[in-house]
């Protein structure tokens, strides 16, 4: 990390940093990383989470079938894949983890300097959000483009072939407000 992250940099660069998933590094070649990470209290995090975790696994799912994990055009010359059916117990298992990931690694850093960013907030009001993420690190506010975009824009009754029966099979749960629609 200190020779690919966070090495000497121009004057002029105020905030270097990286994405980092809760699944990440965590072979013994790797783990080192999360030890320095956790003792470096100066690093600031940027947690990022989903609302809606169905968006994240649907998003997951889609990229193991279509080899896309990364979008870096707003718009699609391809036609949309077709909707795909989830498994309930895979969804209720990723659903269940997400949190306690989420639970674990804000305890992990809670020395650390740190910020929530919601994802459905940054599709929402970008410029606002970044602005909020640029205060936060104590960078001059500057107009900063997105890199990389949603997968698909499509409602999620229409990109889960079962979606009716999930949602149906959530009701009465604290995952029913993933489905929505």
């Amino acid at each position: 990390l200190e020779t690919q992250v966070f090495h000497r940099f121009p004057p002029s660069t105020r905030a270097v940093g990286f994405k980092i998933f809760y699944y990440h590094a965590h072979e013994p070649a790797w783990e080192p990383a999360w030890t320095y990470l956790r003792a470096h209290k100066e690093i600031h995090v940027i947690h990022i989470r989903r609302r809606n975790i169905l968006e994240t696994h649907l998003s997951r799912k889609r990229a193991i079938l279509s080899d896309q994990w990364v979008k870096t055009s707003r718009h699609d010359p391809d036609a949309p894949l077709p909707p795909i059916p989830l498994d309930y117990e895979e969804c209720l298992a990723d659903f269940v983890q997400t949190r306690a990931w989420e639970t674990e690694y804000d305890r992990l850093f809670a020395d650390h300097p740190k910020i929530e960013v919601v994802y459905e907030d940054l599709a929402a009001d970008y410029r606002a959000e970044i602005a909020r993420v640029q205060a936060f690190l104590g960078v001059a506010p500057e107009p900063v483009a997105p890199q990389t975009f949603k997968q698909s824009s499509r409602p999620l009754s229409r990109s889960i072939a079962n979606y009716a029966e999930l949602k149906a099979r959530f009701q009465g749960t604290p995952w029913a407000e993933f489905f929505t629609e």
